[in-house]
């Protein structure tokens, strides 16, 4: 159960921080929608999408340690997790802008906007992966026999 509750942590702090990467560094809410997109709900939702999606792919690359718990230490967890997130953002990002298989084509993964997914959301995706993994350490086990 508590590895269950890592997981779902580290998963949820993941697309939280992705989706929230992606409104400030493509600055969704302050500039008017990008050219494929017909208004900012419309980008807000394809953002929504593409963070999840960008979290189910790099779970592939974090979630070993929490199955796993007894051959890594904390500090390798945290690691493994801010590395392999942010490999696999920026693996999400190529495959997306090479073989155009956004969900709304154009909208992040234009010619050049795919740098920012690049050098700007994949990295801070990675950080506020790490934090979740560390904060899903802390959780104690006596927590969660108590609520059951």
């Amino acid at each position: 159960m508590r590895t269950l509750l890592r997981i779902v942590v580290v998963a949820l702090g993941t697309w939280g921080t992705g989706y929230w990467a992606m409104i400030y560094f493509y600055s969704i809410l302050t500039s008017g929608p990008y050219f494929p997109a017909a208004s900012v709900a419309q980008e807000l939702d394809v953002a929504l999408l593409t963070a999840l999606s960008a979290t189910v792919v790099s779970s592939l690359t974090w979630i070993w340690p929490f199955l796993k718990p007894e051959k890594f230490t904390n500090a390798s967890v945290v690691l493994w997790t801010f590395g392999g997130t942010l490999a696999a953002g920026v693996c999400y990002a190529l495959v997306v802008w090479k073989f155009d298989l956004c969900f709304k084509p154009d909208v992040f993964f234009r010619e050049t906007d795919f740098l920012s997914f690049v050098f700007e959301v994949a990295p801070s995706t990675a950080v506020g992966a790490g934090v979740s993994a560390k904060l899903s350490l802390l959780i104690p086990a006596e927590t969660i026999q108590r609520a059951t």
